[in-house]
C-alpha cells in the first residue's frame, strides 16, 4: 500500500493521493496508547478480560448471544465516541475536505474472530448520502499477516456503485474478489486507512490466536446529503442509554447544532440482496440458513424479517 504518512500535513497531496488511489494510509493517526486504552475498555466490557485472545473468549460475536456478553455496553462507552471529536482530528478532516465536516455518529467498534472475515464490499449502498463521504477504520493493537487485516481493493473506486451480490457467511452484500488486485500491510495500533465509501475493501480471514479489534466512522462535508441512518447508533438502542454513564456529555447530539441535508434511507439494494438470500435458501438451505438468521437479526424492513421467519418455518 501506498503510504501517505509524509504528507500528513499537505490537505492538496493528500486530497490527490484519496481521489487517485481512492485511500490514504497514515501511521499514528491517534496515538498507540490511545488505541491500546480503547481496546482494554472494550475488553473488559465484552469478556471482563484486557486480553482479547480467543482461547479465552471463545469465538462467537457476542452481538449474537446473551447479555453475559454485552456488545452494547461496550458500544457505549465514552471513549469510543469522544475519541473522534479530538481538536487533532476534527482540524486534520476540515483541512481535508476544505470545508467544515460532519462526523456521523453511528461509529462502529468490530471484533474479528477467529476464522471469520468480511467480505470484498462497498460501504456507499449502506451508507448513501454523501457522494463525498469517507470512512477511517484504526486497529486497537498491531495487526500482521493473517490477523484480520483491512484490504483495499487497487483503483475501484472510480466506477460508482457496483452490482453487488449476497453473501452466505455475512447475509450481507459482496463484490467477487478475483476481479480487483488487493493492496494491504502490516499496521500497528493507531494506525488508520481513510476511504472512499465507493472503494472496494474487505478483511482477511482471521486465522490468528486473537481476537482483532478495530474501530471506525465516516466523515462528510457538512453541505452534503446524509443518510437519517447515518445519525443513530450501530446498535439497537437510543442515544440516551448509550449517552447515560458517560462523565462528559459535551459531545452528546452534537449534529443537531447543524443545519443538515437529511435524506431518508433507500432499502432498494438491502431488499434486493435479502431476497436474493431467501432466493438461494430455497435452493439450498443448509449454505444459506446462517445468512437468512443475519437478515432476520439485522434487516430494517419489518416484513422482510417476517418473510425470513415464515421461510425457515415453513421449512422445518
Amino acid at each position: 500500500m501506498k503510504d501517505s504518512t509524509k504528507h500528513i500535513n499537505d490537505y492538496n497531496v493528500l486530497q490527490n493521493n484519496l481521489n487517485e488511489d481512492g485511500y490514504l494510509l497514515l501511521r499514528n493517526f491517534i496515538s498507540k496508547y490511545d488505541a491500546e486504552a480503547i481496546r482494554k475498555k472494550i475488553s473488559l466490557k465484552l469478556w471482563n478480560v484486557t486480553e482479547s485472545s480467543s482461547s479465552l473468549i471463545g469465538e462467537q460475536d457476542p452481538r449474537s448471544r446473551d447479555i453475559s456478553l454485552n456488545y452494547n455496553d461496550a458500544y457505549s462507552l465514552e471513549c469510543i465516541h469522544n475519541i473522534w471529536h479530538n481538536s487533532k482530528i476534527k482540524s486534520f478532516f476540515n483541512k481535508l475536505f476544505k470545508t467544515e465536516i460532519l462526523m456521523h455518529p453511528m461509529v462502529i467498534l468490530r471484533n474479528s474472530y477467529k476464522n471469520t472475515y468480511t467480505s470484498a464490499h462497498q460501504d456507499w449502498p449502506q451508507i448513501q448520502g454523501a457522494k463525498d463521504g469517507i470512512g477511517i477504520w484504526i486497529p486497537l493493537h498491531d495487526l500482521e499477516k493473517n490477523s484480520g487485516r483491512l484490504e483495499i481493493a487497487e483503483n475501484s473506486h472510480k466506477e460508482g456503485v457496483r452490482q453487488h451480490k449476497p453473501d452466505n457467511f455475512t447475509g450481507g452484500m459482496a463484490l467477487d474478489d478475483d476481479q480487483f488486485k488487493w493492496l494491504s500491510t502490516n499496521m500497528n495500533a493507531g494506525d488508520a486507512i481513510i476511504f472512499s465509501t465507493f472503494t472496494v475493501h474487505r478483511t482477511e480471514k482471521n486465522t490468528s490466536d486473537t481476537v482483532r479489534q478495530s474501530i471506525d466512522a465516516r466523515f462528510q462535508s457538512r453541505n452534503s446529503p446524509v443518510c437519517i441512518r447515518s445519525l443513530e447508533p450501530f446498535i439497537k438502542d437510543k442515544w440516551e442509554n448509550i449517552y447515560k454513564n458517560w462523565n462528559d456529555k459535551t459531545n452528546a447530539r452534537y449534529w443537531e447544532s447543524y443545519t443538515l441535508n437529511i435524506e431518508e434511507y433507500d432499502s432498494y439494494f438491502e431488499i434486493i440482496n435479502a431476497i436474493q438470500v431467501m432466493k438461494n435458501f430455497s435452493q439450498d438451505r443448509d449454505k444459506w440458513q446462517y445468512a437468512v438468521n443475519k437478515i432476520i437479526a439485522r434487516s430494517s424492513s419489518q416484513q422482510i424479517k417476517e418473510l425470513a421467519k415464515s421461510l425457515i418455518k415453513n421449512n422445518d
